[in-house]
């Protein structure tokens, strides 16, 4: 019989935090339709409904 060596734990480092934010973001697309809204639109109208507020 042969031993076999264990395997080793090298493989690929893990991903940065740089690839992950823009693994994230690429993901966005798989949102439904409103998630994929929220996100492109709903933060900018959110954000001028807060600034025409503050204004009054």
């Amino acid at each position: 019989m042969s031993s076999a060596s264990p395997p080793q734990s090298g493989g690929p480092p893990p991903p940065g935090r740089r690839q992950r934010l823009r693994a994230r973001w690429a993901d966005r697309h798989a949102l439904p339709r409103f998630g994929f809204w929220l996100l492109r639109r709903g933060t900018i109208v959110l954000a001028m409904c807060v600034g025409l507020e503050r204004r009054t």
